[in-house]
């Protein structure tokens, strides 16, 4: 009986504990509101329709937007120098074991995209969907609420462009309807300016933040030709490729970075921007960067003192790579970039950005300081290399001038390099880049960075006069190098 009237009244407990209290009960202990009309007096009316705004966005935004899903399965080898390495290298895998095979593994992640059109392309980053160099094996796209595929809609790549973080993936079946976004335009976006973010962070599916845009024309590092818009809408992992939309409920841009060392801090790649490269995607697969084939730095305080400029602005060519289009247009080591089509280069960013996102064949028109005077020359974009392609092309640069130097990589020696060595104008001479090793160069004790002044006492006044003398049949070549404030003469024996 006892146990009966307990379990009745924590029944009683449970209900109305679910079931909340009626507002007559309420009323001698809380005021209670009815969501609708205000509480506070002097409130202005157009404050409910700005927190109206918000809402309406999250609903009507939200199936637009797909959590993203991928696996990558990768082949981990043993380790360089572990007994199964040894084992294999001697004595081969004969008998099968699987503890001397390279053993597999399944890498992971979560991320956002958004959908694109009504034939199913999403736009998400290549981070997301690239994994240990190689693409995911598995893409699953879900939909918010999908009561027809809880687990996801698979997806295959398009292309991907890592220079930009921006990824094309095509969905290969998909729900009876689907919500395409409208594409927005970032070069109208303003500071200040509220904005908001949905994705998917942490695997919390569809997740809305709002806040402001920050800052325009953010710049990570020096490589990336994005120009990141700056916000404090919270992005987290996982929101990588999820879009950012403006109060007018288009996406003006793509949340792909954070800021690891604070709160508040997130960035975006400018719609704008990834129209291009979403199109060339789709087109064709693949994305060509325009490039001219520069090494450059940015142009310091103390740098610019050395060059006579009046200000620390523009980007310093540092050399040229030969048969590149740099050099074919007379770009040289030493001229300081100062605008393209009329746009002021004011760092090195500004240079990447100008070149890459002109299509090649395109030509950039330079403005040049070279020796105080203004120049213009006209580049024709070529297109940009892999990191594979330059660093066998430099290798093979590098290694084809050491040998026509007998070691020594020669460079041109310009009118300020004279000057900042205290040489007269009619001072004849060339640079040494490099000293290749185990060179005739490098053991007669040549340095980078001396000027090679003679050859067997004939003055040498540009690269092509000195690997001609230094390809002459000799058994040895006595040269007269300037090396720092000393002038030296060594003796370089073939």
């Amino acid at each position: 009986m006892i146990q009966s009237k307990l379990f009745s009244c924590l029944l009683i407990g449970l209900v109305l504990s679910s079931s909340g209290f009626s507002y007559g009960e309420s009323t001698s202990l809380w005021k209670e509101g009815n969501g609708k009309d205000p509480v506070v007096e002097g409130l202005d009316p157009e404050v409910f329709k700005f927190n109206k705004a918000f809402t309406t966005l999250a609903e009507q935004l939200s199936p637009s937007v797909v959590s993203i899903a991928t696996k990558t399965r990768i082949q981990n080898r043993p380790r360089a120098g572990s007994q199964e390495d040894m084992m294999r290298f001697f004595f081969g895998n004969p008998f099968g074991d699987p503890r001397m095979r390279p053993q597999a593994s399944e890498s992971q992640s979560l991320g956002s995209g958004f959908i694109l059109n009504d034939k199913g392309y999403i736009i998400t980053n290549s981070h997301v969907i690239r994994q240990g160099g190689r693409n995911a094996d598995q893409i699953l796209a879900k939909f918010v609420g999908d009561p027809q595929n809880f687990e996801g809609w698979e997806a295959e790549v398009v292309g991907i462009d890592e220079s930009s973080d921006v990824a094309v993936i095509k969905l290969k079946s998909m729900p009876a309807k689907i919500t395409p976004v409208v594409l927005g335009h970032s070069s109208e976006v303003k500071v200040g300016e509220f904005v908001m973010a949905i994705g998917n962070p942490y695997g919390h599916s569809h997740s809305v933040t709002t806040g402001i845009v920050s800052a325009l024309g953010r710049s990570i590092d020096l490589e990336t030709r994005t120009d990141f818009i700056q916000t404090d809408a919270s992005i987290n992992p996982g929101n990588s490729g999820g879009p950012l939309f403006n109060l007018h409920g288009e996406v003006i841009g793509i949340n792909t970075a954070i800021d690891s060392r604070a709160q508040g801090i997130g960035f975006a790649i400018p719609m704008d921007l990834a129209k291009n490269v979403v199109k060339q995607l789709i087109e064709k697969g693949a994305v060509d960067l325009g490039w001219i084939g520069i090494y450059m730095a940015e142009v310091t305080p103390g740098i610019a003192e050395q060059l006579g400029l009046k200000k620390a602005s523009g980007v310093l060519i540092q050399d040229v790579i030969p048969g590149e289009p740099a050099e074919r247009g007379g770009l040289k080591s030493y001229d300081v970039v100062v605008g393209v089509n009329g746009v002021p280069v004011i760092s090195a960013h500004d240079l990447v950005k100008a070149i890459s996102n002109q299509n090649v064949g395109e030509t950039a028109k330079l403005e040049v300081l070279r020796d105080g005077k203004k120049i213009k020359l006209d580049v024709k974009v070529g297109k940009r290399k892999t990191d594979e392609e330059l660093a066998q092309q430099q290798s093979s640069i590098l290694k084809e001038r050491a040998e026509q130097g007998r070691g020594m990589v020669l460079g041109e020696l310009s009118a300020k390099q004279k000057s900042l060595l205290g040489l007269s104008e009619e001072q004849k001479g060339v640079v040494v880049q490099g000293v290749a090793p185990k060179t005739f160069a490098s053991e007669a004790g040549v340095q980078p960075g001396d000027i090679l002044l003679e050859v067997n006492r004939i003055a040498v006044g540009s690269v092509k006069e000195a690997q001609g003398k230094l390809n002459e049949k000799k058994k040895g070549f006595l040269l007269k190098l300037q090396r720092q404030n000393s002038t030296i003469i060594i003796l370089m024996e073939t």
